[in-house]
């Protein structure tokens, strides 16, 4: 059920695109809610963040928040 209404076989309905477009804003301000507030704390995350991809705390807190402002806003 929940596939049939994600993936529908008539993509022209009104009604599904508008809950799904409503449903991924909600989802995108969430996420941004996330970036906005490790962009406020940079000073002090940057030292504490983690480093998975090995180029260091200060550019990955960034990626991160390019990742969830920049990419929840598409």
């Amino acid at each position: 059920m929940l596939y049939k209404f994600l993936f529908p076989s008539k993509p022209d309905g009104a009604a599904t695109s508008a809950i799904l477009l409503i449903v991924r804003i909600i989802f995108g301000m969430l996420l941004m809610n996330h970036g906005i507030e490790k962009w406020s704390n940079y000073q002090e995350l940057s030292a504490v963040f983690p480093d998975p991809l090995g180029v260091g705390s200060p550019l990955s807190l960034g990626l991160a928040i390019f990742g969830e402002l920049a990419c929840s806003m598409a």
